[in-house]
């Protein structure tokens, strides 16, 4: 007759992986705080660092858009479709020179562009700021980027480790207009 045996197999839970998670979160805390930013910025970009999407506990997000993306391009000039007449839009993509109110409306267009969702993300990055918690309370911010399509390519970019979220922005900031989410 069989004997039925009581097999106690252990238990892997979730709490094992958020506790590893957590030491390697207060270890890149304490590290980055240390004056050790470099370790820190390490240690986060290869274990905390999902090239394959934003973090799901991110707490701040939004769109960055390149400075150099905002300047006039008579290559693009028809973003400024009724707002000038056919013949000067034609006088500007021939190459004439844009005016200030020009200008300022072809940034105002682009703009809208990135506000609404149909601006090229290629060249227009998402980013997020996610807060790291040391067990103690201590934290730092770390800031991502990602640009471009799923179809053709997308780009996960970790830009580092920041004291507060103001830091953060102020990075991001000196190469883009930051639009929060």
């Amino acid at each position: 007759m069989p004997v039925a045996l009581k097999v106690r197999r252990p238990v892997i839970c979730m709490d094992t992986a958020m506790e590893d998670m957590q030491r390697t979160v207060d270890r890149v805390v304490q590290e980055f705080l240390s004056g050790r930013e470099a370790v820190a910025s390490d240690l986060y970009r290869s274990v905390l660092f999902d090239e394959g999407g934003a973090p799901e506990d991110f707490e701040f997000f939004g769109t960055v858009v390149p400075h150099d993306y905002l300047d006039y391009s008579a290559e693009d000039c028809c973003r400024l479709e009724e707002f000038v007449t056919d013949d000067r839009l034609t006088e500007l993509a021939d190459g004439a020179a844009a005016t200030e109110e020009e200008k300022q409306e072809y940034r105002r267009r682009v703009m809208a562009e990135v506000e609404d969702g149909s601006a090229d993300a290629e060249i227009i990055s998402g980013y997020w700021v996610r807060r790291l918690q040391h067990s103690d309370g201590r934290t730092v911010f770390a800031l991502g980027t990602v640009k471009g399509y799923s179809f053709s390519g997308v780009t996960y970019t970790f830009h580092g480790l920041f004291r507060n979220v103001e830091e953060a922005m102020k990075d991001l900031s000196t190469w883009g207009v930051v639009v929060q989410g």
